[in-house]
């Protein structure tokens, strides 16, 4: 028998040279078993990371078709505010119309005719004529003590 290590010739084998050649072999058969495997192993590795890019490509679709709903999102939400302003404005106005509306038409015209001193009534002169004052008109028209 040979020395699995040096090669030299052994008379008398050992438990111990036995147990050697043993785990030898099975060493070897590891390495041959691997051998076969591995263009396998390799097929398979190559498969996993053709999987992992298209996952990969898969989330960046879904990531860009996310950041498209979030922008349509917030350009509907930047309508919507538009929109509230635009109705409390027109709210407004409306409000102020309907408020000028109530007032009386000669009214109105006093009250310009005074704020700008285009048209020269005299207190008294409003106080004779038979029209619908209101009730800013009458304070100043009526007599100071």
């Amino acid at each position: 028998m040979k020395c699995p290590l040096c090669e030299s010739d052994v008379e008398s084998p050992n438990g111990k040279l036995a147990e050697l050649r043993s785990e030898l072999d099975e060493v070897s058969q590891r390495i041959t078993a691997l051998r076969e495997r591995n263009p396998r192993l390799q097929h398979y590795v190559t498969e996993l990371e053709a999987q992992l890019g298209e996952a990969g490509d898969r989330i960046r679709d879904n990531q860009n078709q996310i950041n498209a709903v979030i922008r349509q999102s917030e350009a509907l939400r930047s309508q919507q505010e538009a929109a509230v302003r635009k109705s409390r404005i027109q709210g407004r106005i409306s409000a102020f119309l309907e408020d000028s509306a109530e007032r009386a038409p000669d009214e109105l015209r006093i009250r310009l005719a005074l704020s700008s001193g285009k048209w020269s009534y005299s207190l008294e002169s409003l106080a004779e004529k038979p029209m619908k004052i209101g009730f800013d008109a009458r304070i100043l028209s009526s007599p100071t003590t």
